[in-house]
């Protein structure tokens, strides 16, 4: 009986043991805990750590591999866990909880009955033995000790996640250099995403950048407040605010991911119904968000069932979405297949990152933001590489829309040049032929006629067969177009007006619409000096090379190019520059003559 006895003893003591953290030297860098903890829910939300304290084990529940992560019920949570010293040594350990939205923990020694530390959003963010975003309390065990540490767990709005670790020192110091390096990075792909995103929706006006821009700024917001970013702007959090713009930005997540997907393969097609629905759900969610913001609602313990809703909404929307990307696949719809694969390996980032962990089916890892990080990388890089794609799209597009707007364009300023120059042979040659030769016929039928009479009959002769002739199309060729232009240039000089053309390496030109073009154009430069100028000289040069010049300069009285930029001469010039394909600048001021500048490209080369 006696050798029963002290069996059973000896199994007990193996039994709490097997169920202690073992501190023997080897191995100990980083604890996971989760096995070890043993769980106690107080639903009345007043027990004492004595009265927690003084529970027999039968109260008590082991967690398992899954660890301290709770249901939305509103309790508090109270997690204990053995540790046992077996060196001769002193060690000191960190309490590491992997996670920083947790509203307050506070740390007991079970052994001496009193409190080793508080720590969580609500406390003051500086105090801590490291600059982290997660929380760390430093463990002391004598040589030899073992000690029963508990835990009281605070979280009443939110259901409480609480990854924790056991660490050295070195260890602590190397999650938090992994985890701000990471931190650096993302924030780069963060930033860069969205400076582009809204870059090209200025320049595109197309809504799927903007959405873009939406998604990657709620969810820089929300992985700031789930990480305690807010923290370095305030000390604590005593209210519980960032839980509820966590929420929020969460909300904003799942609004703008929605509308952008949305604007890649258009829901409305497939389903318009759904995307109706659709649309009442995100504008409820999204307003359902809002009132946790307030103080009084927060109190209530509206978050909680708010947050039951979003993960069920959120999951649902998810597959839906999900299921209507393969249905545009089945469609055929342009783009659906490359969104289909990003999208299901999000959605399974997602599902490993967040799901999996909460059932139990691996490990809580310590760097617990990594997966958090690799998904928003994810989906950063892939709907970029997506972006980009459209862009270089629309870019395409555009291009091609204004090069048939150019065509176009070209086609209708050749059809009014054309127009025009038609117009001018029909009227010269009815002035010519008919009214010209009506006029010789009646000075032939005359001959009794004043001689003030002739004169004037003479005269108009003259002018109708001058004007005839001006508007005409003339009949210029490569070799002589230099003395076309010399010869009208000498019959519009004067004593009082005085043209000078010159040509500098000007090539023969091939191309007759080009040659009357120019001739066109010299022409109204040459009527206007004449008329309007009241210069003494003007200076024509026609330069040659890569591309052509034409360059006119006066001494004229100029005018204010702003009033005086749109009269039928200036206006037909301008057209004939735009169907060689060519620019005008003119510069002229009141008083200080008119410089005008055409280049044209080379046909030559």
């Amino acid at each position: 009986m006696r050798n029963f006895v002290l069996l059973i003893s000896l199994f007990s003591v193996l039994q709490s043991f097997s169920h202690s953290v073992i501190l023997d030297g080897v191995n100990e860098e980083s604890i996971n805990l989760s096995s070890f903890l043993r769980h106690y829910e107080d639903t009345t939300l007043g027990k004492s750590f004595v009265e927690v304290d003084n529970l027999s084990n039968k109260f008590w529940q082991n967690l398992g591999e899954k660890g301290a992560v709770f249901g939305h019920e509103r309790a508090i949570h109270w997690l204990k866990f053995d540790v046992s010293n077996s060196t001769n040594k002193e060690v000191v350990k960190y309490l590491y909880f992997a996670f920083n939205s947790i509203y307050r923990v506070e740390v007991f020694d079970g052994e001496m009955n009193i409190s080793i530390d508080t720590v969580g959003t609500s406390i003051n963010f500086d105090d801590k033995p490291f600059p982290d975003r997660n929380y760390q309390v430093p463990l002391v065990f004598r040589g030899l000790e073992q000690k029963e540490i508990i835990l009281k767990i605070t979280n009443l709005n939110t259901a409480p996640k609480l990854p924790v670790f056991l660490l050295s020192e070195n260890e602590v110091l190397k999650i938090i250099n992994h985890t701000n390096s990471s931190l650096f990075f993302w924030r780069g792909m963060l930033t860069f995403s969205i400076i582009f995103s809204l870059i090209i929706f200025i320049y595109t006006r197309q809504k799927m950048f903007l959405y873009y821009a939406g998604l990657n700024i709620s969810a820089g917001l929300f992985i700031g407040f789930e990480m305690g970013g807010i923290f370095y702007l305030i000390d604590s959090d005593p209210t519980e605010i960032t839980m509820s713009l966590r929420l929020l930005a969460n909300a904003m997540v799942l609004f703008f991911f929605t509308l952008f997907i949305n604007s890649m393969i258009n829901f409305s097609k497939i389903s318009e119904r759904i995307w109706k629905i659709f649309n009442v759900v995100l504008i409820i969610t999204l307003l359902m968000s809002v009132p946790p913001l307030i103080p009084i609602v927060r109190d209530t313990g509206y978050a909680m069932y708010f947050d039951i809703y979003f993960m069920i909404i959120s999951a649902l929307l998810f597959l839906i979405q999900w299921i209507l990307i393969i249905v545009g696949v089945s469609k055929k719809i342009a783009g659906s297949k490359t969104l289909l694969i990003i999208y299901s390996i999000y959605i399974f980032i997602i599902f490993y990152a967040v799901i999996t962990p909460n059932l139990g089916i691996h490990e809580q890892s310590i760097y617990s933001y990594d997966w958090v990080f690799a998904g928003s990388i994810f989906e950063i890089t892939a709907f970029l590489f997506l972006m980009a794609k459209e862009s270089f799209k629309i870019y395409f597009e555009r291009e091609e829309l204004v090069r048939y707007k150019g065509e176009e364009q070209s086609h209708i300023i050749n059809a009014i040049v054309q127009g025009q120059e038609e117009e001018r042979d029909r009227i010269g040659k009815e002035l010519h032929d008919k009214i010209g030769g009506n006029l010789s016929v009646l000075k032939m039928k005359s001959p009794n006629l004043s001689q003030a009479a002739s004169s004037v009959l003479n005269e108009t002769i003259s002018t109708i067969r001058n004007l005839s002739h001006e508007l005409v199309s003339p009949d210029i060729k490569s070799d002589t177009f230099r003395e076309e232009l010399d010869e009208m240039a000498v019959a519009y000089s004067s004593e009082e007006l005085k043209m000078n053309v010159m040509y500098y390496d000007w090539p023969l030109l091939k191309d007759k619409e080009v040659m009357i073009h120019l001739y066109r154009i010299f022409q109204e430069l040459l009527t206007n000096a004449y008329k309007h100028s009241r210069a003494s000289e003007v200076y024509f040069q026609f330069m040659g090379g890569e591309e052509l010049r034409v360059t006119y300069e006066d001494n004229g009285v100029g005018f204010d190019v702003e009033k005086k930029n749109s009269g039928i001469g200036i206006k037909n010039i301008k057209y004939r520059v735009a169907a060689m394909n060519g620019s005008f600048i003119m510069d002229s001021y009141p008083e200080a003559g008119t410089t005008i500048c055409i280049e044209l490209p080379n046909l030559n080369n």
